[in-house]
């Protein structure tokens, strides 16, 4: 069973942007392997021609959202997460929380 929290979460990551370690619900997690990865960008045919003078805002329904789903060692033992980075806020979210 998954449970989606969409949860904002404080996420530390290696020199390639994998992430290595979560903080959520003040647990320490972990990241002992990325079982997978997957980019999500919609609204990509309203692009303007030129992209150094654009502006995207999430209130217009933009996302660039690049998801991992990740195995962790936490308090509770091995869990599996889908959590993503969002490209537009700067934020990382924990997204779905797997049984």
């Amino acid at each position: 069973m998954a449970h989606r929290y969409s949860h904002p979460i404080a996420v530390t990551c290696a020199a390639d942007g994998m992430p290595t370690h979560l903080r959520w619900k003040g647990s320490e997690w972990p990241v002992s392997e990325v079982f997978a990865t997957w980019h999500l960008m919609n609204r990509w045919w309203m692009r303007p021609v030129n992209p150094a003078t654009a502006t995207y805002s999430i209130h217009h329904g933009e996302q660039d959202r690049t998801y991992f789903r990740v195995c962790c060692r936490g308090p509770a033992g091995e869990q599996v997460f889908d959590l993503f980075h969002d490209a537009i806020t700067n934020l990382w979210v924990l997204d779905v929380a797997h049984d």
